[in-house]
């Protein structure tokens, strides 16, 4: 009969951590290493308070979605939050911006070293330019 062990126990615990509450018995499936007979095995014994965060666009890596960020105001741990953006990457950003000013679109973006089109398609609905 399969059960959960102090590994599976932790690594249930992560990947909450990381990506949100499972929501329901399903939810808990996108964990490594929680199979459908586990999943019966405990089906009776377990309860889900947390809403199931729902899948990212594609594209997207999943975990729980970024909040908009404001380009324009957001500092370097703030840029990093979003996907694909690294310290680096968040540091030119901010270099950037404090070079030239202000970007006036999202498409402007491109403006910064090792962010091109192929990115900025990726990041288009996670930021805003706002003042």
């Amino acid at each position: 009969m399969p059960r959960v062990g102090l590994s599976l126990a932790r690594t249930i615990v992560q990947d909450r951590a990381a990506h949100g509450p499972f929501g329901s018995l399903e939810g808990l499936d996108r964990v490594p290493g929680v199979g459908p007979g586990l999943l019966r095995t405990i089906a009776d014994h377990a309860s889900f308070s947390g809403r199931p965060v729902e899948a990212p666009p594609a594209g997207i890596p999943s975990g729980p979605r970024p909040v908009t960020v404001n380009v324009n105001t957001a500092d370097v741990r703030e840029l990093e939050r979003l996907p694909f953006i690294g310290p680096s990457l968040a540091r030119r950003i901010v270099d950037s911006r404090e070079r030239h000013g202000s970007f006036p679109a999202v498409d402007s973006l491109v403006r910064v070293p090792g962010l091109g089109p192929g990115l900025l398609g990726k990041l288009r609905d996670l930021v805003r330019v706002r003042d």
